[in-house]
This record gives C-alpha cells, sequence and structure tokens, in this order.
C-alpha cells in the first residue's frame, strides 16, 4: 500500500470517534437515531448540505469511478455509467456517500482549492492514506458499536444468510459489514469462503482438512 507522507495519520480510535461525532451532531440538530440504518443520504443533504447529483462521469473498466466529492461546489457526484452496479450490490450506494463524506469531514482544510475533487474509484490496487481514511470512516459512520453490538445479539453470525438479513438491516454490502466484524473480533472468513470465530480456530480446520 502506498502511503502519501503528506497526508496526517489518523489512528482507528480517532476515525471512529470522528464519525461518531458525526452521527451525534445529526442526532441533536436532525433527529435521532434509535435503530439501523443510518441515515447517511440524510446526513449529506440536511446536516452538511451536501447536494447528491447522478452525472455521467467518463471513466474505463479498469479504473471505475464510482463518484466523486466536490466541495467547491457543495456535492456528491455519483455516476450514472455505474448505475448498473449501484443496484447490483445492495449497500454500495450508501457506502459511497459516507466514504465521500468521510473525505469532507477528514480532508479539507481553511484555503483549499474550491475546485478540488475526492474521486472514488472501485477496485483499486493501490490507495493512498487518504482513501484509506474515508474508507474506515464510511464504516464507522454506517455501522457505530451502538447500533452494532445490540443487533448481534442472539445472531448466529457463523452463517452467510444471517449476515446478508445484517447487511439489510443497515443498508451495507455484505464486504462492510465483514470487515467490521472481523474487525470487532466477531468473525473471521476463510480463504474457502467458511464463516469461523476466529482464526484460531480457521487454522485448526483447515489443519484438519489436510490431514483427512
Amino acid at each position: 500500500m502506498e502511503i502519501k507522507s503528506r497526508v496526517p495519520f489518523i489512528s482507528h480510535a480517532q476515525l471512529e470517534a470522528a464519525a461518531d461525532r458525526l452521527l451525534a451532531q445529526y442526532e441533536r440538530e436532525i433527529q435521532p437515531v434509535f435503530s439501523p440504518p443510518v441515515p447517511v443520504e440524510q446526513i449529506a443533504d440536511f446536516l452538511l448540505e451536501l447536494g447528491i447529483e447522478w452525472l455521467d462521469i467518463p471513466d474505463s473498466d479498469e479504473s471505475p469511478i464510482l463518484a466523486y466529492l466536490h466541495p467547491g461546489a457543495g456535492t456528491i457526484r455519483l455516476n450514472e455509467r455505474r448505475l448498473a452496479y449501484f443496484e447490483a450490490h445492495p449497500g454500495t450506494y450508501e457506502y459511497t456517500l459516507a466514504h465521500e463524506i468521510g473525505h469532507y469531514q477528514l480532508h479539507l482544510t481553511p484555503g483549499d482549492n474550491p475546485a478540488q475533487v475526492f474521486v472514488y474509484r472501485h477496485r483499486q490496487s493501490v490507495k493512498d492514506r487518504r482513501e484509506w481514511q474515508a474508507e474506515q470512516f464510511a464504516s464507522y459512520l454506517l455501522l457505530p458499536e451502538r447500533l452494532l453490538l445490540p443487533a448481534l445479539e442472539g445472531v448466529e453470525l457463523y452463517r452467510w444468510p444471517n449476515l446478508y438479513r445484517l447487511r439489510d438491516q443497515f443498508g451495507v454490502s455484505i464486504t462492510a459489514l465483514r470487515i467490521r466484524l472481523e474487525a470487532l473480533g466477531y468473525l473471521h472468513v476463510g480463504g474457502n469462503g467458511k464463516l469461523y470465530p476466529n482464526q484460531l480456530t480457521a487454522a485448526r480446520d483447515h489443519r484438519q482438512e489436510m490431514q483427512r
């Protein structure tokens, strides 16, 4: 992973705190959020006053662009060319909005060029620190612990259908949910797609399979 040294380091704890502060601000100024999904569209529109537009954004299959933030125009612009991708992958729209909100919250400073944009390219093999931070912020914003942990109670997490129900409940992609649960230590996905409580259990299962 390539890290641009000019982008300040922000820890996981700081990113989570920033996402929690934004959600708390929405609850104070707009309305409380008692259950998922987190209203990311309303956070962008009503709280941050960021317009949401669909435009034809030139890109390529090798470097597909899902959206970009244009701070000077106060808009998040989504790519009409990738509408089929958004429709085929539930939660991608919400995650993309949260990602660009992450840039808006974390990476803008007074005196920035108003024409500067933050582009979200899907399937980037190399991400700089700024993109990584926006990704983590999006995960924390859409899957805050205070909403996620109660939703996990009584749920058998080692069955994919249950994870897909949680995905739909929170309005996120299955990938975002999996990464968040793994980071919290609730889940590990093996190389074969099998679900385990942790990496140790996965390794033990793999050894047993090799011995058969």
